[in-house]
């Protein structure tokens, strides 16, 4: 996979607890990356002290200054928030599982000189719209930070805006 998303743009993660122990070393568990200016937070959720895995991603950067983003995974539940001090917290779901969730989901981050200026998840339902192609594309659905679908199933998702 990481092969694949590398021929699109530059690629990096962090593996996750279900991952064998090659992926583990070569990836690592917790990183903190630099893009466009802005730092980064990547793990995958499940390590650490925390009662949920949003708790334990934002806990695994409380030492790092100047986090534009915590980016995590885990538990495939989509989540975007603003956090009080202005940074993201970020969980994409995912595209390929989405385990009880009602859609399969991906995130977006964009950055403009050093600063977030969009974050976004994007949600889609059928198996057949994950392809890599543009026609699929066409076919998400945007959920941005502070808004719910109405949904009951979606609220979940607990996507919201602290600002």
């Amino acid at each position: 996979m990481l092969d694949l998303l590398s021929e699109v743009a530059p690629t990096d993660g962090v593996a996750g607890n279900n991952d064998p122990p090659e992926l583990v070393a070569l990836l690592g568990r917790r990183k903190v990356v630099e893009i466009g200016g802005a730092r980064l937070g990547l793990t995958h959720g499940d390590l650490g002290p925390g009662r949920t895995t949003p708790q334990r991603a934002l806990r695994a950067f409380a030492d790092e200054p100047d986090m534009a983003a915590v980016l995590f995974g885990h538990s495939h539940i989509p989540l975007l928030e603003r956090l009080p001090k202005g940074g993201w917290l970020m969980n994409p779901g995912s595209p390929t599982d989405r385990r009880r969730q009602q859609h399969y989901s991906w995130g977006l981050v964009t950055i403009l000189e050093g600063t977030i200026v969009d974050a976004r998840i994007n949600l889609f339902h059928k198996a057949t719209e994950r392809a890599s192609s543009s026609q699929g594309i066409q076919h998400v659905r945007k959920i941005e930070p502070g808004t719910t679908s109405g949904r009951r199933h979606l609220d979940e998702k607990r996507i919201r805006d602290h600002e």
